[in-house]
């Protein structure tokens, strides 16, 4: 038996070779019987094994495949096979067996596990096998979208829900919707903000095999209520089957279109003192889902002809919070306000409630009600009282005394009173200054205050003083908001001063002059008293050297006491003992005496004890001592000179002398040696006491050597002291003069030269000859002022006898040279002025100068002067300040060129000549 397979199954199908056993000649017919294994599950892509075994006579099977359960299709999931299965005959001990194999699809599509079945099929036998394909694909994720994401509140508004797979799949994806509250919240229309989705049935988005997209609409309700947020939101969140994850969310946003609610304020109306409250009303036009607060004020109000403005909390019921609260979902809420009973004589009063500082809404245009309260007739109009009734004066100048007014209780109207000072045992004007003037109470207000101004002293006065504060109505005023009734109040001014102490009667200096001259030694006391108070006065002399109040010697009647007595007048402090200050001509030492002051005893009684005080009066002398100047005289070797001297000033007291005689140079001459003349040692010269000036006062007798030396005149340097330092002696020389041969005045063989003049402060050079290898030494002086040469430097000739200095100076100076007793001419050099002088321009138009003196010095003058048509003109000028500058600055057209120089001035008598400096040229920026 062969097996034949037909053209269209060799494809597909794949038959294994069967085994052929011979059967006895002529054996009786078998049934046929065909039966498949199970078959073994594959995944796509591979092949399906189908064994079979047979047992009968042989036949012809047709193979046929179909889907099952969740069946694969031929085509797509597998190729059908198709065609027939020949068998040849097999028994039970040796069946016919072999394979069948069917290719499957890899086709890249989420299916999960398919089934076919596959049938061979020979009348009457029948055998099917069951072939499961296992996928080898992915399930597709899923997202959610939301179109649009953000919907305004309106008829039909909806937001439309998307369902996405990542890839189309095989099998039908469900995503289930479910919908959370955010801040939008769900409801049945017109409540809420959106209808809720359940995950139902009808909330499910179905995506057929093949498709990537489902939708499902989300209804958006209007509910005519102000949401909490303007834009609102919630969360939808699908639950997916057949998809890679269960879940997925998007977030759907809803509009509000309800504007801000607005508020607006009726009501209010007339009430009485004592009555039904006021009802104000607060409505807004749109409902809110937030609770609305609104803040109310009493405000200013412009009250009727005749009313008053009431005042919160005093005549209407005014808490401290004022918040009124319309509740989420309501359109109005109330405000109550009492009149309170006061019991205050006041007007009809009106005031105003205002709305401010909403919240979760906006203010409309009537947001201010009035109100008006009328009062109780009943009341009066309340008295005054004044207080303090007693005030300290204080010691000095006005001081402003406050004083309080203090109704006997509040009114509601404007109270008006004036009051005025006068009467009692004070003086205006002394104790007080008389005031007037008119106080205003507001509403509600007891006090007011004003001032008087209380004048200070520290007179000791005793009792207190008092004067009257008068109250009174306004004059016109009806009614009157005021009783005058039992207001006057008596004010006492309390002094505050002790009895007076003498606080000092200080000591005195004066100084004595040469003529006669009064002083007043002031007797103080530590304050006023309103009584006379007298003061017994003595002198005693005193101290070291006391001044004398006779006349006698020299000297003597050094003052007078004018006045026995001190009186103090009432309301002062101060009385004085007048002096007489006889001046005089006479040394004198500074002179003593104490003056004594001491209550009567009358006075003691307006007094704080110690009673007495003492005052040193020291009279100081202002004249010199007496003077004795030695008067030049000369003579010849050999005779005898009667030194004499000239006295000035005179002494109270007697003046010793001692003079005495040294060989010296005096004004560039020779010094006498001792031999020269008999020197009689220190001789003193008795001055007495009184004794008038005199220009011939004998003070010795001097022998002048004689001898044979030929010798220039030389000088003996005549000086002295006084014995106590009561005097003083001013030198004077005895000259003897040139003999055998000599020269008066002759300088010998030393010269001197130098420079006539030099420019700027510089060191100059002063050369000469002298005896070779001797000392010389400079003498110099400015030329200003005429003063005596002093030593300035010294030095040594060389072999030759040449000799040279070099000395700076900065002004003019005379110059001369000294050897041994020789004296060279003088010579002057003069210093010419070497000025500094900085100009430049740093700024447009601007030109900056500066100039300093060589020699520099403050106060200098100095001058910039600027080239004009050929020409040099005075332009700018100053002084030399403490820095030894002078600057300035001018305005110059800019883009000019000048030519300046600068000038400082010197002084001729000083030896200091004036100097220019040279020519500069400056650009002005």
């Amino acid at each position: 038996m062969r097996t034949i397979l037909s053209a269209a199954a060799a494809t597909a199908i794949v038959f294994t070779p069967a085994m052929m056993q011979a059967s006895p000649a002529m054996a009786a017919p078998m049934a046929a019987d065909l039966t498949f294994s199970a078959v073994t599950p594959v995944t796509e892509g591979g092949l399906v094994t189908v064994s079979y075994s047979y047992i009968g006579d042989g036949e012809t099977y047709a193979i046929t495949t179909a889907p099952s359960g969740n069946g694969a299709t031929a085509g797509s999931d597998y190729t059908a096979p198709g065609g027939t299965l020949v068998l040849a005959a097999g028994s039970v001990g040796s069946p016919v067996t072999g394979t069948i194999t069917i290719q499957t699809t890899d086709d890249q599509l989420y299916e999960g596990a398919e089934t076919f079945d596959i049938t061979a099929a020979a009348a009457p036998d029948s055998e099917t096998a069951t072939a499961t394909i296992n996928d080898n694909d992915s399930k597709p994720s899923y997202s959610l979208s939301a179109s649009p994401g953000t919907v305004t509140e309106g008829a039909g508004a909806k937001s439309t829900i998307t369902a996405t797979l990542s890839a189309v799949s095989g099998v039908a994806a469900t995503v289930a919707l479910t919908t959370t509250n955010g801040t939008a919240t769900a409801g049945v229309a017109p409540l809420g903000d959106y209808t809720a989705l359940t995950g139902g049935g009808g909330d499910t988005i179905t995506i057929p095999p093949g498709s990537l997209t489902g939708t499902k609409d989300v209804l958006i309700t209007n509910d005519g209520v102000k949401d909490s947020q303007d834009t609102e939101s919630f969360t939808v969140t699908g639950a997916g089957t057949n998809t890679l994850q269960s879940a997925a969310s998007t977030t759907v946003s809803v509009k509000d279109a309800q504007p801000t609610p607005k508020l607006t304020l009726s009501g209010g109306g007339a009430s009485a003192e004592g009555g039904a409250a006021a009802v104000f009303t607060v409505t807004t036009d749109t409902k809110s889902e937030l609770p609305i607060t609104v803040q109310w004020d009493a405000v200013d109000v412009t009250p009727a002809a005749g009313d008053g403005t009431a005042t919160p909390g005093t005549d209407f019921s005014y808490p401290a919070s004022r918040i009124a609260i319309i509740s989420a979902g309501s359109t109005s809420t109330t405000i109550t306000i009492a009149p309170t009973v006061d019991g205050l004589d006041e007007l009809t009063e009106d005031y105003a409630i205002q709305l401010s500082n909403p919240t979760n809404a906006a203010l409309g245009t009537a947001i201010k009600v009035g109100a008006t309260i009328s009062d109780n007739a009943a009341d009066l109009p309340p008295t005054m009282t004044i207080t303090p009734t007693a005030v300290t004066e204080g010691d000095s100048g006005k001081k402003a005394q406050t004083f309080t007014a203090i109704l006997s209780g509040p009114s509601g109207k404007t109270v008006k009173a004036s009051y005025s000072t006068g009467g009692g045992t004070a003086t205006a004007g002394k104790d007080y200054v008389a005031a007037t003037g008119t106080l205003t109470f507001p509403p509600g207000t007891t006090t007011q205050t004003f001032s008087v101004d209380i004048i200070g002293d520290t007179v000791d006065e005793g009792a207190g003083e008092t004067f009257v504060i008068t109250p009174a109505a306004i004059a016109g005023e009806s009614p009157a908001s005021f009783s005058a009734v039992g207001g006057a109040a008596t004010v006492t001014i309390t002094d505050d001063d002790a009895a007076p102490t003498i606080a000092s009667f200080d000591d005195k200096s004066v100084t004595e002059g040469n003529d006669t001259s009064v002083i007043l030694l002031p007797l103080k006391l530590s304050n006023a008293s309103n009584t006379t108070l007298t003061f017994n006065l003595t002198d005693t002399p005193s101290g070291t050297n006391m001044a004398s109040n006779v006349i006698g010697a020299a000297g003597t009647n050094d003052y007078t006491l004018l006045n026995p007595t001190i009186v103090i007048p009432p309301d002062t402090t101060v009385g004085y003992a007048a002096v007489l200050i006889n001046g005089d001509t006479y040394f004198e030492p500074d002179e003593t005496s104490t003056i004594a002051a001491l209550a009567t005893v009358g006075s003691q009684t307006y007094l704080t004890a110690p009673f007495t005080k003492s005052s040193v009066l020291t009279i100081v002398n202002d004249d010199k001592a007496p003077n004795l100047k030695i008067n030049n005289i000369s003579g010849d070797e050999g005779g005898t000179v009667d030194v004499t001297g000239t006295l000035t000033g005179m002494s109270a007291a007697s003046t010793v002398y001692n003079v005495w005689f040294t060989g010296q140079s005096v004004g560039g001459k020779k010094a006498a040696d001792p031999t020269d003349f008999t020197n009689p040692g220190v001789v003193q010269v008795t001055v007495g006491a009184g004794t008038a000036p005199t220009d011939t006062l004998a003070v010795a007798s001097l022998a002048l050597t004689d001898d044979t030396t030929n010798e220039p005149d030389e000088t003996i340097n005549v000086t002295g002291n006084t014995t106590g330092n009561t005097g003083t002696v001013t030198d004077g020389a005895v000259t003897i003069k040139a003999n055998d041969g000599a020269k008066p005045g002759e300088p010998g063989g030393l010269t001197i030269s130098g420079p006539a003049n030099i420019v700027g402060a510089v060191a100059v050079s002063i050369k000469g000859k002298a005896a070779a290898s001797t000392m010389v030494d400079l003498y110099g002086a400015p030329m200003g002022g005429g003063g005596e040469l002093k030593k300035l430097l010294s030095t040594t000739s060389d072999a030759d006898g040449n000799y040279m200095f070099s000395r700076w100076i900065g002004e003019g100076y005379r110059f001369a040279a000294m050897s041994g007793d020789e004296k060279s001419d003088e010579i002057k050099v003069t210093v010419t002025q070497n000025p500094v002088f900085v100009a430049s321009s740093g700024a447009t138009g601007m030109l900056t100068l500066a100039v300093q003196g060589n020699p520099r010095g403050p106060g200098q003058t100095a001058i910039v002067q600027r080239w004009v048509n050929g020409a040099w003109v005075n332009a700018w000028r100053g002084t030399t300040g403490s820095d030894n500058i002078w600057r300035g600055t001018a305005k110059v057209a800019s883009k000019t060129t000048v030519t300046l120089r600068a000038f400082v001035a010197g002084y001729t008598p000083d030896g200091l000549l004036p100097g220019y400096t040279a020519a500069k040229k400056v650009t002005i920026k």
